[in-house]
């Protein structure tokens, strides 16, 4: 074989170079292979997310559906809730649903959702309460409310009206409040019990044309109490004193020639003599006078110097007034003492006397046999009185002596009258 020729044996120099250029483009390729197969794999990583978001997308909007379609739903039977609610207010009642007082002595009434923490019937002080009618039928009382709207051209803010009784003499009346802040709603209420106050309806329903209307706001029985306190007790100090030596505070504060003389249990002590006040059922409200101090205060114009509460108890509820409403009660003196103070408010309510500051947002009073059976159940009398159980009291007897049938009609015709003003 022939010798190969030196040249074949050694390889270019440009040769080498190529083959190092060659491996780094392959290098190179291998690299961006790999990183394409990586990016190939985060881009269906990606893709995967988009599809599983898609998904939440649509469950989300199916859920939402479902919600807004569960609200709408919750609405429509909250409005037939508050339709059946008001009908349900405006139907006649199947029970007696006058508020009941606790008898003095008696324990205190156990909550139930008809009853707030202290044992009173809830109330909405944004309503107003109408009353004057005679006895009037539901559907004339809602009529004759209405024509009083009418008549102010307020009908757009008469919301509903609540009468509880088939016949009744008051009513409850809702407005509609348009702003959820309550001293927008308080001025709005007050602004249309004035217009009430100061206008002239004549009723349209039978046997009620006569009627004379009054209007308040909706108060709680202890509001109601507290009010009729510092009037009664305005009333008194200034039959004795004069308008210029009596202030009073409606947070339940009177004074006389400067010195406080309305008190009640919760924040007060209770002293030995007291002056009780009463609310239209005999039941004590928890106001009352230091009789001391009522004598020493009205004692500077001599009206009730020197009385002894124990022997001049009915001397000294006629320096009271008959207008007054209240009782003696003194934990020392004997039982018959109480129960003349009690005859004698009985006998002057016999009588046709009409109460200061009586407010009629309430159950009318009846001084009946129960009412005096209740008085004589109260703590320290032992049984009920022969006197009260069988016969009517001396001072009831003159009175009706005096009196014939004819006059005793007028009397209680008047009476009524008088009940039915605010």
């Amino acid at each position: 074989m022939a010798a190969t020729s030196p040249l074949l044996d050694v390889e270019p120099v440009w040769l080498q170079g190529l083959q190092q250029e060659l491996h780094t483009i392959v290098q190179t390729q291998k690299q961006m292979a790999q990183q394409m197969q990586d990016s190939g794999r985060d881009l269906s990583r990606i893709q995967e997310g988009i599809r599983n978001l898609s998904v939440g997308q649509e469950t989300l909007t199916k859920r939402a559906d479902e919600q807004e379609a569960a609200l709408a739903q919750m609405r429509k039977e909250f409005k037939e809730l508050e339709r059946d609610l008001q009908e349900l207010k405006s139907a006649p009642p199947t029970r007696n649903v006058s508020p009941v007082t606790t008898p003095r002595g008696a324990p205190a009434r156990s909550n139930s959702p008809r009853f707030d923490s202290d044992g009173q019937r809830e109330v909405d002080e944004l309503q107003l309460v109408v009353g004057g009618w005679v006895e009037a039928k539901r559907e004339h009382v809602e009529s004759d409310v209405r024509a009083m709207f009418e008549q102010l051209n307020a009908l757009p803010l008469l919301k509903a009206v609540f009468v509880p009784y088939v016949r009744s003499s008051f009513c409850r009346v809702e407005l509609f409040y348009t702003d959820d802040n309550i001293w927008a709603q308080r001025k709005l209420q007050t602004m249309v019990l004035q217009h009430l106050k100061a206008m002239t309806f004549v009723s349209r329903a039978p046997g009620q044309e006569r009627s004379t209307f009054w209007f308040s706001r909706n108060r709680t029985p202890r509001e109601r109490a507290k009010i009729r306190a510092i009037l009664q007790v305005q009333s008194l100090c200034q039959k004795y004193l004069g308008d210029h030596a009596v202030d009073r505070d409606w947070r339940g504060k009177v004074w006389a020639n400067g010195t406080q003389v309305l008190f009640h249990i919760e924040k007060d002590r209770r002293p030995e003599q007291t002056l009780m006040l009463v609310d239209a059922r005999g039941n004590e409200t928890g106001w009352f006078l230091n009789v001391r101090m009522l004598e020493a205060r009205l004692g500077e114009v001599g009206d009730v110097r020197d009385v002894e509460l124990g022997k001049h108890a009915e001397k000294l509820f006629q320096i009271a007034g008959k207008d007054f409403v209240g009782y003696v009660a003194c934990m020392c003196m004997i039982v018959e003492s109480v129960l003349e103070v009690q005859d004698a408010l009985m006998l002057q309510r016999r009588a046709g006397e009409v109460l200061i500051g009586h407010d009629l947002n309430q159950d009318q009073d009846t001084w009946d046999q129960g009412c005096i059976a209740t008085a004589a159940r109260q703590p320290g009398v032992s049984s009920r009185p022969a006197s009260l159980k069988y016969q009517d009291p001396p001072e009831v007897k003159e009175l009706i002596e005096r009196l014939d049938r004819t006059t005793r009609a007028l009397c209680w015709k008047e009476l009524s009258k008088e009940i039915g003003k605010p």
